[in-house]
């Protein structure tokens, strides 16, 4: 009735395997880094939670090799205007994100963080700006 509706990605990580099992409710698809390649997860193509009463989600499994980046972002990231009214976009992002896939982690959040502002070039943030980036190191042999 009143229009509330959150979206979200859920994601449990076995730090002993890699592996990962994940639900997408409506939220933008994270980046997988891994050492062949850089590509957003396949979308799930489910609804936002909460716009729809008795809704379920499907889970999906992906495991994470040593060394492996997952980038989780809202849409702010994508969606930041600059003053011609464009947006900095999906492929803008994969793009940066294939030029800096080998960075840690911090530096990864703090380049997108920045090359963002830049596109930006002084345009009034419309939207929240929130990144996670996380790589997998295995501290253990895979049994």
């Amino acid at each position: 009735e009143s229009c509330m509706f959150v979206t979200l990605f859920l994601a449990i990580l076995d730090i002993r395997t890699g592996e990962v099992n994940y639900c997408n409710a409506g939220h933008n698809p994270p980046i997988l880094c891994t050492a062949d390649q850089v590509a957003y997860l396949q979308s799930m193509n489910e609804p936002i939670a909460g716009a729809m009463p008795e809704v379920s989600y499907s889970t999906q499994q992906l495991t994470l090799a040593p060394g492996d980046t997952l980038f989780l972002y809202t849409d702010g990231v994508t969606e930041a205007m600059n003053n011609e009214q464009e947006l900095y976009s999906d492929e803008r992002l994969l793009e940066f994100m294939i030029q800096t896939k080998t960075a840690s982690t911090t530096d990864i959040i703090d380049q997108v963080n920045h090359s963002v502002a830049k596109f930006a070039d002084g345009a009034e943030q419309s939207d929240d700006i929130t990144m996670l980036a996380l790589t997998y190191t295995a501290t253990q042999q895979r049994t």
